[in-house]
C-alpha cells in the first residue's frame, strides 16, 4: 500500500478564527472528488499545530502509484477550500 500526504501550513495572521471555523466545517463535508479517482483511502482534516499556525492534510492510500491524483488537483482542492473559507 502507498501513501500520498499534502500539507498546507495556516498561519493565524492569514485566517480569522470565523475563517479557520468554516475550513473545518467544510473539510468535514469533503467526499473524495471525482478527478481524484480511486484510492482506497481518502482523509483530509485541519490540525492546530500551535496557537498561531494551523494544517489543512490531505491523506490518501492506494495500491499504486497511478491510483493516486495529479499533485495540481489537490492543489486546487486545496486553494477552493482556502477560497470558499476566506483565507488567504
Amino acid at each position: 500500500m502507498k501513501t500520498l500526504t499534502a500539507e498546507s501550513t495556516i498561519y493565524r495572521e492569514n485566517a480569522t478564527k470565523e475563517a479557520l471555523s468554516k475550513l473545518k466545517k467544510l473539510v468535514k463535508n469533503v467526499q473524495t472528488p471525482e478527478e481524484f479517482g480511486e484510492p482506497e483511502t481518502f482523509t483530509i482534516a485541519v490540525d492546530e499545530l500551535d496557537s498561531d499556525t494551523y494544517c489543512l492534510r490531505i491523506n490518501l492510500t492506494a495500491e499504486h502509484l497511478e491510483d493516486f491524483p495529479n499533485v495540481v488537483k489537490m492543489s486546487e482542492l486545496v486553494e477552493q477550500l482556502f477560497e470558499k473559507a476566506g483565507i488567504e
